[in-house]
């Protein structure tokens, strides 16, 4: 009940906003774990807002008791996608991903259709150079997708 309860609460916050909801953790406790994101990224500066919105709602609606823990944060670079709209956040960026096969690979995320993305996949070629190869792929067919880190 109170995950439905804030999760409408955000819906209704976010009408009108690049914002989008990643994921929502509520423990029995009453430790919530909310998870937001915008195209551009998300900022600290962001998250007090949707924290005190959502303080200020939970309290004055009485969902929550007295001894309640709230955080609200960007879901992190390197997290596993969990919507559709962080595909579309991280166009351009190379990702790695795995398939309900097994199969592993790394690719540039070129485009999100409603139920495919196409990547730019890297290969290693005959002579041993990275190529990369357009390939679509089902999104009922990815096991885990992320971005990828980028050490310098």
């Amino acid at each position: 009940m109170l995950e439905k309860a804030i999760r409408d609460l955000l819906q209704e916050w976010i009408k009108g906003k690049d914002f989008f909801l990643v994921d929502l953790k509520v423990s029995k406790d009453f430790r919530i774990a909310v998870f937001m994101d915008k195209p551009e990224g998300i900022g600290v500066d962001d998250c007090k807002v949707i924290s005190r919105f959502l303080e200020e709602k939970l309290e004055a609606e009485q969902l929550v008791p007295e001894n309640y823990l709230l955080e609200v944060s960007s879901p992190g670079a390197l997290e596993p996608f969990k919507v559709k709209e962080q595909y579309h956040k991280n166009i351009g960026q190379e990702l790695e991903y795995e398939l309900a096969d097994g199969r592993k690979s790394v690719g540039i995320l070129r485009k999100v259709t409603e139920d495919h993305i196409l990547v730019d996949e890297r290969q290693l070629n005959q002579m041993k150079k990275w190529i990369y190869s357009a390939v679509s792929l089902p999104l009922v067919k990815i096991k885990s997708i992320r971005r990828k880190l980028k050490l310098k």
